[in-house]
Order: C-alpha cells, then structure tokens, then sequence
C-alpha cells in the first residue's frame, strides 16, 4: 500500500500504528473512531505546540505514533513490523524549488513584473470552479490582493465577505468595506458580538480535531458559516504580509535594530548564543531573538511579537 499526500499538505493525511493496527485517514476523528486508537500524548511534542503554536519538525503530530508530512510518500506491507513507521520518500521539497528558481538577472522592475503574472496566473486557476465563488475581505494585504486580482480577471463583481466587530481596536470591516468599493465588488457584511465568538469555541474541538495555535480560527469560521450561505467556494489570501511588509513589527524591528544592532554583536560569543538557530514561526521572544547567530539576528528581532516583548 502506498499512502501519498500533496506538495504543501493542503490536503490532510494522517497515518501511523495504534497497537497492532496501521491506521490511516484524512481526518483524525476516523482514527479515532477504531477500538485500537488509545490516543497517548507525545508530551515533547506538546511542549514544543505550546512553546510555538504548532508541531515542527522531527516531531510529527501531538499524538504518539501519528504522522503527516507533506511532499512526500511511504509504501507499507504486509511484511514490515509491527510499530515500525516506514521512513518517507520525498518527492518534492520547497527549499529545493525556491533554491532552483532564484533568479539572478532581475532588477526590481522585472522581478516586480514577473511577481504580478504569477499571481496573476495562480488566482486565476484558483477561480477555475463549477460552483459559486467568492473571497474573503479583512481589507489587509493577502486578501486585498487576492480580491483585486479576482475582480482583474473576472466579468461581474467578485463576491467578497467579511466581518466586523463593535470593538473598534480589532474591527477591520470599515478597511474591507472600503477596498471592496474601490473595486468595486459585491460586498457582503457581518458584524458579529463577543456572544457569537464564545459559542464558537465549544465547537473546536470538533471541527478541527487537534489544538490550532491561531485565535483567527475563531473569525475565519464565523465569516466561512456567513459566505456559505451565497457561495461553496471562497478565496482567501496567507503570507502577503511577510512577503510585503504588511506587519508593524517590520517597521519596528529596523527601528529597534539601528538602536541595539551593536549590543547582540558584542554580546555573540556568550554562550548562550547559537550560530545556527532558527525559528520556526514569529512570535519569538526578543531575548531569543537578540542570542541567535550574526547572520539570523536581524531577520530574528524583525520576527519577535511586538510590542509584548518590550514589556
């Protein structure tokens, strides 16, 4: 048997060995529905979630024995042992592509040009479906971008979704509201109270079988349920800040470098220090950031939570 999951795992599979039994599925619920599931905790595994959020790598998932990697394929049968996860083929690895296609010939008019037609090309294939389609619009970078790429390339007004809240410090809706009249998209709304986001919570757990360390699954759900009712299919836009700035911590971590970029210099022969560190997600403390190796400090400092690390 071989069990196979997609270049960047967007599609789930899990798998691994529960007693004598190999299970494998693409929701965790169905491995647990079988009388060998015992569910034990991999307690490093649980640190490392609480420490960053999520499970990095070598550790495979929370649960012992339960494994998913992505880009990757493994054959098992009926001759391999019993607790004995065969090791994975890759067949695709992301730093080797990225590494592969730099281009060293671009200046920033080419590169800016090219940048455009691949978004261009990877939002229209992402529009190529048989049922409505829609978007969702928070009015920041990832989103703002999708959609006008959508409403660029298609003939009537894209659908676009978003949600607001009476609290003004996190609602976003007034920017949505204003990016979709710009361009000019039909532009659906819903402000949501405090009460709507609590009763969400009880449902997590089911929804999304294991703990996920990003308190936006909380709004996400609330405008999926709300874009359903008009659409099957929505868009919706990740790492546009990181690719573009769009973070104040970017602003703040060059301020703060020009400050104390000599101190972490001098200070890189403590012991503490570690030339090779690296961080698996923002959200780093600042005195992490501060110890890691020369050639990652800055990028690392940019990469810290601010402004709660300052406190």
């Amino acid at each position: 048997m071989v069990l196979a999951r997609d270049r960047l795992g967007e599609k789930p599979l899990f798998y691994g060995w529960q007693g004598n039994a190999f299970l494998f599925g693409s929701e965790l619920k169905a491995l647990t529905a079988h009388p060998s599931w015992h569910g034990e905790i991999d307690r490093d595994a649980l640190a490392l979630f609480m420490r960053y959020g999520y499970v990095p790598l070598p550790h495979l998932n929370l649960a012992r024995g339960d494994a998913r990697l992505p880009g990757s394929y493994l054959t098992i049968s009926f001759d391999t042992p019993v607790a004995v996860l065969p090791a994975p083929t890759f067949y695709w690895r992301a730093r080797e592509v990225a590494v592969a296609g730099v281009r060293k010939d671009l200046d920033d008019i080419t590169a800016a040009d090219e940048l455009d037609r691949l978004l261009r090309c990877s939002v229209a294939g992402q529009m190529v479906a048989d049922v409505p389609l829609g978007a969702f619009l928070s009015g920041g970078v990832d989103s703002s971008t999708i959609v006008a790429l959508m409403q660029q390339q298609s003939r009537r007004p894209v659908r676009s979704f978003s949600i607001g809240f009476a609290e003004s410090d996190y609602d976003e809706a007034v920017h949505a509201k204003a990016v979709a009249a710009h361009l000019g998209t039909d532009h659906t709304e819903l402000y949501v109270s405090p009460a709507d986001a609590l009763a969400v919570v009880s449902d997590l757990p089911e929804m999304l079988d294991e703990p996920f360390g990003d308190s936006s699954q909380i709004p996400t759900y609330l405008v999926a349920a709300m874009a359903r009712r008009h659409v099957t299919v929505s868009l919706s836009g990740d790492g546009g800040d990181e690719l573009f700035g769009g973070y104040n911590r970017y602003f703040w971590g060059r301020a703060f470098w020009r400050r104390i970029g000599p101190l972490p210099r001098r200070c890189a022969n403590w012991p503490a220090a570690e030339s090779t560190r690296s961080h698996p997600r923002d959200g780093i403390g600042l005195d992490d950031a501060c110890r890691t190796g020369c050639a990652n400090r800055r990028s690392a400092i940019a990469c810290t939570s601010w402004p709660m690390s300052l406190t």
